[in-house]
């Protein structure tokens, strides 16, 4: 599996937990079911920590590009030689 599947994989976990998580924290507290709003802010913090892995990794990548000379495409998250960039 390539680091770019792993963070593509990643955005869609994260994206997908935030929502659903944020719907049921405003439901937990609009009922006063306590474990439902704790398990939301859970998976609240866990896509934030899952974004933020996301981010880390793609900026070592950026970072090995850089060290070896060569550019970087963001939205392919590839390194690319100085003249093929997107």
């Amino acid at each position: 599996m390539s680091i770019l599947a792993l963070t593509v994989n990643v955005w869609v976990i994260a994206l997908t937990v935030a929502p659903v998580s944020m719907v049921a924290l405003v439901y937990g507290m609009k009922k006063k079911i306590s474990w439902l709003s704790v398990g939301a802010v859970i998976g609240l913090l866990l896509s934030v920590l899952l974004l933020i892995l996301s981010q880390y990794t793609d900026y070592k990548k950026f970072e090995q590009c850089l060290m070896r000379g060569e550019g970087y495409s963001p939205f392919s998250g590839l390194c690319v030689k100085s003249g093929q960039r997107d």
